[in-house]
Order: C-alpha cells, then sequence, then structure tokens
C-alpha cells in the first residue's frame, strides 16, 4: 500500500532546488544537454526521478533574455510520451502566467498542500469498462493462464509471432 506524506515548507524548498536547474550558459547546446542528460543514473541518489532544465542566456535577473530552452528529464516509469506533453504543457502555461505578472507568484506556505493525491489520474481497475476483463489482483492465489480472458490475447500474439517465425 502506498502512503502520501505531505512534506513541509523546507522539504518543498529542497525539492525544487534540486529538481528545478538553471544553466546560464549562453553557448549551451541543449542537444548536448539532452545527451549528457542520458547518461545520468535515474533515480538519483536523493531519489528524484523528474527535473526540469531550465537554459537561458544571462543569468542576471534584470536581463531580458530573447532565448530560453527546456529540457524535461524523466524516467519512463513516471510518465510516457503523452504523459510529458501534458506535464510541459500546464508547465508552460503556469510559467507564462507567472511571468506576465510576477506579483501573482504564491510563496510555498500559500500553495494547498495535502490534496495532490486528488490530481492523480486513476487506477486502471478504476477506469476499465465492466465488460473488459480485469488482470488478476496480486494479492489472489490465482495462477495466471492463457485460459484467462486477459491473457488470451497475449496468447493468441504469440501464436501468431511463433507461426511467423516457422521455417517454410
Amino acid at each position: 500500500m502506498l502512503q502520501y506524506r505531505v512534506p513541509h515548507a523546507e522539504q518543498v524548498e529542497a525539492w525544487a532546488a534540486r529538481t528545478l536547474v538553471l544553466h546560464d550558459d549562453p553557448s549551451l547546446d541543449l542537444n548536448h544537454l539532452r545527451e549528457a542528460l542520458g547518461e545520468r543514473k535515474v533515480p538519483s541518489l536523493a531519489g528524484d526521478q523528474t527535473w526540469m532544465h531550465l537554459v537561458v542566456e544571462s543569468s542576471d535577473s534584470y536581463a531580458v533574455s530573447s532565448r530560453v530552452g527546456f529540457v524535461f528529464h524523466t524516467h519512463h516509469a513516471v510518465t510516457d510520451g503523452n504523459g510529458t506533453k501534458i506535464i510541459i504543457n500546464q508547465y508552460l502555461t503556469e510559467l507564462a502566467l507567472r511571468l506576465a505578472n510576477p506579483a501573482s507568484l504564491p510563496g510555498v506556505l500559500d500553495l494547498p498542500w495535502g490534496d495532490e493525491v486528488k490530481e492523480l489520474t486513476p487506477a486502471i481497475f478504476n477506469v476499465l469498462c465492466p465488460s473488459e476483463p480485469i488482470p488478476i489482483p496480486l494479492a489472489s492465489d490465482e495462477e495466471p493462464t492463457f485460459s484467462h480472458p486477459v491473457y488470451a490475447t497475449l496468447a493468441t500474439e504469440m501464436q501468431a509471432i511463433a507461426d511467423s517465425l516457422k521455417v517454410r
């Protein structure tokens, strides 16, 4: 069973400092950054599995930057390609709102904490239609077999692959 622990403000600030990485080298190539990040072990020693790398031309907070780049680095267990697009879209939407009105930036303590669970997507068992077969629960003593409706399709696909590999 998973248990969610609501973080304290200091924990959130430490997490943000670890996972939002600012690169202020104007000569930094996003492709080289992406390749370098691909070599890193995920999750990190701190347990982080997702980072947003922000690449800007200057670290001078008063200078206007005409070029900004993002590299969203995450473990595939966290999200797939479509999920990544949704996350980045939401991130950029929120960033644009904050950049348009910097006074609207809430402090860590102003954010609602403890309600994160209701933002999670539902488990597959809660989404499947009643007519769809449900996989055998992990706690069940039932042994998976190809006669089970969920695994019957797999048997058909495996047989088709085997048939295609036969020497004729």
